[in-house]
């Protein structure tokens, strides 16, 4: 069976199940493939994370180190194509001395 690609470029905010697999749509997604293998970015990446990492002196490879986790998974984090689990955000604040008022700054904007 061919697998057929679309693309769309529409900003939703709903969980779709297309054919086989769910796909989550964010705003901040606006291409979307359909049909394909390989992997699609689910949000924006943590720009003002990797701009703190750089202030602090630190390499992601550092950072990954002392959470406990491989660098190539807190990449993909940091690259938007997986989510984070709240302790590791958690982690990544006590790490990088961001404030508990800062969070939206640097997590949710």
């Amino acid at each position: 069976m061919k697998k057929n690609k679309k693309f769309f470029k529409k900003r939703i905010d709903k969980i779709y199940c297309i054919g086989y697999s769910i796909i989550e749509i964010t705003k901040n997604v606006t291409n979307v493939a359909i049909g394909g293998g390989g992997m699609q970015k689910k949000r924006k990446p943590f720009v003002k994370v990797k701009a703190r990492l750089v202030e602090k002196g630190l390499r992601q490879a550092d950072l990954a180190k002392r959470m406990g986790i491989s660098p190539q998974s807190l990449n993909h984090k940091l690259n938007g194509f997986s989510d984070f689990w709240l302790s590791e955000l958690e982690q990544i604040a006590e790490i990088l001395d961001i404030k508990d008022d800062q969070y939206k700054e640097y997590f949710f904007s």
